[in-house]
């Protein structure tokens, strides 16, 4: 056994002390001491599968809306699909999902909500309208690739910033 200051090593209690040469390597802890503080798990949360299934819905939905995007983004670039006809199809589709949200939720057809969300579907198709051939003279004068450059980043944009969140936990963010 090796003598240190007098005492042996086996005799030699081990402090955690960086300034005063133990004997010991400078890597060295007791074998009772090692790993005594580790907490694992500490606030891990459990989910349900279904819960899991229902918020993964919204991200799945918004990726699932960007790649539509994208393929009637390449249509309409290709020539495949008419931006008139696109126009039309959508502002139909948007017109028999609304009506049939309304019929399955028992709510009366020509309510207020209907009246309003007409109201607003006018007002988009107006605006549209109205803007779409000034937005075609300014980007006459813009390069193709801008035009790719931008699509991809507003769609980037997009997936980044979009609210994720459940309906049940933006309400409670909300309010808490």
């Amino acid at each position: 056994m090796r003598v240190l200051k007098g005492f042996t090593l086996g005799m030699i209690k081990w402090r955690k002390v960086l300034y005063c040469d133990q004997g010991f390597p400078d890597n060295y802890i007791e074998p009772e001491l090692f790993l005594a503080d580790l907490k694992k798990n500490l606030h891990t949360k459990t989910y349900k599968y279904l819960d899991v299934v229902k918020e993964s819905g919204s991200v799945v939905q918004q990726l699932s809306c960007v790649c539509c995007f994208v393929c009637f983004f390449l249509w309409v670039k290709q020539d495949w699909l008419s931006s008139t006809h696109l126009v039309l199809f959508s502002s139909l589709f948007t017109i028999l999902c609304h009506v049939f949200i309304e019929i399955s939720s028992n709510n009366a057809l020509f309510s207020s909500s209907w009246r309003k969300s007409i109201q607003q579907f006018a007002m988009v198709v107006f605006f549209l309208c109205l803007l779409s051939p000034i937005m075609k003279t300014l980007t006459k004068s813009i390069s193709t690739d801008t035009i790719w450059a931008m699509t991809f980043g507003m769609m980037l944009v997009h997936l980044i910033f979009h609210n994720y969140r459940t309906p049940q936990v933006a309400r409670s963010i909300i309010f808490a």
